[in-house]
């Protein structure tokens, strides 16, 4: 019993913000260190640095659906198969030399089209939020092939003209091939109402009590269909990240489809333009 009360803790959300309840919870955190197996999370949770309670039901996702039911039926194996699809899906993912050692690192994907890839850091000696986010592939179809080159004009002059607009175009290009590779070093610097987005998003306990993984049949909590599973709709759209704070366990999570979890509210805020 005294195992299970400690595992109850551990699988509350992570905060280094809410002090005023460290003191009531101590005696509880330090047994928890003395038992066998509490030093690592379990599969399908994150670790946490305090384990103050928390009203779940203040949480949209845990409102709409029965999200402790996921790390219930997810076995170990069924954790690591989960962990290994972030780790190969991410493991293309654009990182500039200037964010590997970021204090905050945040990886985030979204399969649809497009794709879109983001990396997102927190540079503490800049004191700022940058990113830098990629995407492949259009929401129409593939580009057309552009048309073939105008015949030669007659006039020498229209030749001329002609030949001007190519070299500007070229020079367009090549300035923004230059502008992208910066961008590649040096990510974009986010306006200060994005970084207030990204600061919540870190700090949001829902965000944070939420399992890694989720997965479908979710059990629905409210209305008529309360108790039936929810399944995703066949669009094809799934989301992967990974949070990586110094000092602390790597986060990783995925969610397959849309949903009212915070885990797609924050991985699709973070791949959207």
């Amino acid at each position: 019993s005294m195992r299970a009360s400690t595992l109850s803790v551990s699988r509350t959300f992570r905060t280094n913000r809410m002090k005023p309840l460290r003191a009531a919870l101590a005696p509880i955190i330090a047994l928890s260190l003395t038992l066998p197996g509490c030093a690592t999370h379990e599969p399908g949770t994150h670790a946490a640095d305090d384990a103050p309670a928390f009203d779940l039901s203040k949480c949209q996702g845990f409102r709409n659906f029965d999200l402790a039911e996921i790390r219930e039926r997810m076995s170990e194996e069924d954790w690591q198969k989960a962990s290994d699809r972030v780790t190969n899906i991410l493991a293309d993912q654009h990182v500039p030399e200037v964010a590997k050692d970021a204090e905050t690192l945040i990886l985030a994907y979204q399969a649809s089209y497009p794709t879109v890839r983001t990396t997102i850091w927190y540079s503490a000696e800049r004191q700022e939020w940058r990113g830098y986010r990629t995407s492949s592939g259009t929401a129409y179809g593939p580009v057309p092939p552009p048309p073939p080159p105008p015949p030669p004009p007659e006039d020498p002059d229209q030749l001329a003209k002609y030949e001007a607009a190519r070299a500007k175009e070229q020079a367009r290009k090549e300035a923004a091939e230059r502008a992208e590779e910066e961008l590649r070093r040096e990510g974009y610097l986010y306006t200060a109402a994005s970084t207030a987005i990204i600061e919540a998003w870190m700090n949001d306990p829902c965000f944070a009590a939420e399992p890694d993984f989720i997965r479908t049949p979710l059990t629905l909590k409210l209305g008529d269909r309360a108790g039936e599973g929810w399944y995703c709709p066949p669009d094809g759209n799934f989301w992967v990240g990974e949070i990586r704070k110094r000092g602390e366990t790597v986060r990783q999570m995925s969610v397959p489809c849309i949903s009212k979890t915070a885990t797609h509210g924050f991985l699709a805020w973070a791949t959207s333009y």
